[in-house]
């Protein structure tokens, strides 16, 4: 009888060792990567270069951060397991699955959208990061750069220079480096109120006052107000606190046609063109 229980007790904890050693890190599903340094999350680009929504010039079908819009699913990922905490990641909006497009062993490689299943390059591992609830995904690359095999040093995903807006590139893992770590949450735990720009805000130019916008007492969140010329070139960009009106000082610009885009933190975007004559 003694046997008997040692054997159930050994079975017992046999049992839950592999429960836990097979517990995966992230649960399939659909999710948002979001990093907290910027409060961006990552998406797809759909502008082309040299238009003003892409003042970085990053080409179409880049993997890049961007400020979270609950309607836009190109910023959700469907996380499928493929064993030993290593996934392939799907875009909800694009469909295609995001991969590596790389030519230098992992350093500068480009995340991007368009790989299908019959492609070697979209294998990645979640790990754990130094910061609290945060994520690392990983790649890596045997002496030939094989990709999906394990090496030091090991390629992460990264915001290129931790900029809003920026690409994702992949560099050398730096534990700790906030521009190496995600969350990885379902998309209601980021949601928030959609509010309408373009029924509450007027945004207009005035040779008196420059650029003037009104209408923002109705929302609850600071604006980021960014100036371009027609070639795409920024030529301010100014984040105000919403009130009743506002006005941007523009002494110096010159003649011709110039795009001002205001966006909310959720996403939410209005572009007008005025022409200074």
């Amino acid at each position: 009888m003694k046997n008997l229980y040692l054997k159930v007790f050994l079975f017992t904890i046999h049992f839950c060792y592999a429960l836990i050693s097979n517990a995966q890190i992230i649960a399939d599903g659909t999710y948002i990567i979001h990093n907290t340094t910027l409060d961006e999350v990552i998406s797809v680009n759909t502008v082309a270069q040299g238009q003003p929504d892409n003042p970085q010039d990053i080409i179409i079908g880049r993997a890049r951060m961007e400020a979270l819009n609950t309607n836009n699913n190109l910023q959700q990922w469907v996380f499928t397991h493929q064993g030993d905490d290593v996934y392939i990641i799907t875009n909800v909006g694009d469909d295609s699955i995001l991969g590596v497009k790389d030519g230098w062993c992992g350093d500068f490689g480009d995340v991007q959208v368009g790989f299908d299943n019959t492609s070697t390059s979209t294998l990645f591992k979640v790990v754990n990061g130094v910061s609290a609830n945060t994520f690392v995904l990983q790649i890596a690359f045997d002496e030939n750069c094989n990709f999906g095999s394990m090496n030091d040093p090991i390629k992460v995903f990264d915001i290129d220079g931790g900029n809003s807006g920026s690409k994702i590139n992949t560099f050398t893992a730096d534990a700790g480096n906030a521009n190496q770590e995600f969350q990885i949450v379902l998309p209601s735990t980021l949601s928030a109120v959609e509010r309408s720009l373009e029924n509450s805000l007027d945004v207009f130019f005035s040779k008196n006052e420059g650029l003037v916008l009104r209408g923002a007492q109705q929302l609850s969140e600071s604006l980021n107000v960014s100036l371009y010329d027609v070639t795409g070139k920024t030529i301010r960009s100014h984040t105000i606190n919403t009130k009743a009106s506002h006005a941007l000082a523009l002494p110096h610009l010159k003649q011709g046609m110039y795009i001002v885009r205001v966006q909310t933190k959720t996403g939410v975007t209005v572009i007008k063109k005025f022409v200074i004559e």
